[in-house]
C-alpha cells in the first residue's frame, strides 16, 4: 500500500502534500528512505511452487499519449524496473472515450534498496501520470505497482496472471516474459471482492451520490469492477474485464442486470467539454489530487438521469451480487 502511495505522488500523509508544493524533491528522498526501511524489515518468503510463464506483446496502437510514455519510460527509467505494461481496453486496443489508463509497473528489488535511486524513479514514474490525463483529466488512479520479489510469490488475486495474455508491454526488449510463481492453496479469492462491495454499499447507503464528474465516474467504475471480481471470488481465477460481464450476468435476472446495462451506457456516452478538459490536462499541481477539486458539474440531463432510483438499484445490484457469494 505503502509502496503503490508514493509511486503515485510521492507523498505519504497528508502533510507531505504541503511540503510537495515547496519541494517534491524533499518528500520524493525522504519517503524513499521509509520506503526502504520498510522493505528491510520484510522477511524473505520461500518461493511458491507453481510456476507460470507470461509473455507480453509490444504495445503497437496508435494512441498518441501511449506512445509518449513510452518513449519516456525508455528514456528514463528502463534501467530500474523489470517491465511496465498496460492493460484493460488499452492492451487490447478497444479504448473508448475517457478510456482508464490501466498500468502496471514492476520495480526491481536493487532499486528499493537504494534511497537515492528509488527517489529519482518514482519522480520519473510521477511525472508520467501526466500521459494518463491527457488521456483522461479524470483519471482516478494511477500506476498499480509490484516489485521484482513479488515475481517469486505472485499476488495472484491483485493483479490475477491470466491477465498479461490481454496485457501490452510499454517497452520493446525488456519485461516480455516473466515467471510468475504462485501458491494457489494462499491465496484469498473474495477479500477485494467483498471489500468494494461494502465500499459500494457505504456510499450508496448514506445516500453520498456523486457531486462532480470525478466522484461520477470513480463511483460507476467502481461499480462496473463487480463483475470481475465477482467472477474471480467465485471460480478462485482471474478473468479479463471484458470477459466477466456476460459470464456474471448468467447468475442474474434480466431485471437484476439492467443496471449494470445502464451503467456501462452511461459510460460509453461520456462527454465533457472541451475547455474543462484542457484544464485538468494542463494541471500538474498535485496531479490527479486536482482533479477532484476542479472537475466539472454533472450535467443536467445526466444528473436528471442518475436519480434517486437510479442508485438504488446500483445499490440493490450491490447487495444481489455480494449475497451470491456467502
Amino acid at each position: 500500500m505503502y509502496l503503490h502511495k508514493y509511486v503515485n505522488g510521492g507523498c505519504l500523509r497528508a502533510s507531505d502534500r504541503i511540503v510537495f508544493l515547496l519541494s517534491p524533491g524533499k518528500v520524493f528522498r525522504k519517503n524513499a528512505s521509509l520506503i526502504k526501511s520498510y522493505f528491510e524489515q520484510v522477511p524473505s518468503i520461500d518461493n511458491a511452487p507453481t510456476t507460470i510463464h507470461a509473455s507480453v506483446d509490444v504495445y503497437t496502437g496508435k494512441n498518441i499519449f501511449v506512445g509518449e510514455m513510452m518513449k519516456y519510460l525508455e528514456e528514463n527509467v528502463q534501467e530500474d524496473i523489470v517491465g511496465a505494461y498496460v492493460h484493460g481496453s488499452f492492451g487490447t486496443y478497444e479504448e473508448i472515450n475517457y478510456s482508464d489508463f490501466d498500468g502496471l509497473v514492476i520495480l526491481k528489488d536493487e532499486v528499493i534498496k537504494n534511497g537515492n535511486r528509488l527517489a529519482n524513479v518514482v519522480r520519473h514514474l510521477s511525472e508520467t501520470r501526466k500521459f494518463m490525463l491527457q488521456i483522461d483529466p479524470l483519471q482516478h488512479h494511477g500506476w498499480f505497482v509490484l516489485t521484482e520479489s513479488d515475481l517469486n510469490n505472485y499476488p495472484q488475486t491483485l493483479f490475477p496472471s491470466e491477465l498479461f495474455q490481454y496485457a501490452k508491454s510499454l517497452f520493446n526488449d525488456q519485461g516480455r516474459e516473466l515467471n510468475l510463481r504462485i501458491d494457489y492453496d494462499k491465496q484469498d479469492y473474495s477479500a477485494s471482492f467483498i471489500r468494494l462491495c461494502k465500499s459500494i454499499e457505504r456510499k450508496l447507503t448514506a445516500k453520498k451520490y456523486p457531486q462532480n464528474m470525478y466522484e461520477l465516474k470513480n463511483l460507476l467504475s467502481e461499480f462496473m469492477l463487480l463483475p470481475a471480481l465477482y467472477i474471480q471470488s467465485r471460480d478462485k481465477k482471474g478473468v479479463f474485464k471484458k470477459f466477466s460481464f456476460e459470464e456474471a450476468r448468467k447468475d442474474f435476472s434480466q431485471q437484476q442486470w439492467r443496471i449494470m446495462d445502464e451503467v456501462s451506457l452511461v459510460r460509453q456516452q461520456w462527454k465533457m467539454q472541451e475547455r474543462k478538459r484542457k484544464l485538468l490536462t494542463h494541471t500538474r499541481l498535485l496531479s490527479f489530487n486536482m482533479a477532484k477539486i476542479l472537475s466539472p458539474a454533472i450535467p443536467k440531463e445526466l444528473n436528471q438521469r442518475m436519480d434517486d432510483k437510479f442508485y438504488q438499484s446500483m445499490l440493490d445490484f450491490t447487495k444481489a451480487i455480494r449475497a451470491k457469494t456467502k
